[in-house]
């Protein structure tokens, strides 16, 4: 299920709504957790003229998840606030 399809559908109830939103934080939080780690082992190994090494390929599916978990909490607030 799209998460940002979802909290329009839930967009009326705000308990379901506060839910998502906190859900969202947590998931983020592991990902800043995960980006710290991942950051803190690789950074050496990344070498920004070679993309396509399985480091980058990583990095950059994560960085897609945590755009998209941005892209919710950014619009789970706006319902809430409405």
């Amino acid at each position: 299920m799209n998460n940002l399809y979802y909290a329009s559908e839930v967009s009326h109830d705000k308990t379901k709504l506060q839910e998502l939103l906190g859900e969202v934080i947590v998931q983020k939080m592991k990902m800043d957790k995960f980006f710290s780690m991942f950051l803190e082992k690789f950074e050496n190994d990344m070498d920004p003229n070679v993309l396509g090494t399985p480091i980058w390929n990583l990095y950059n599916t994560k960085m897609a998840q945590y755009k998209e978990l941005r892209s919710l909490e950014t619009a789970t607030q706006y319902y809430l606030a409405r």
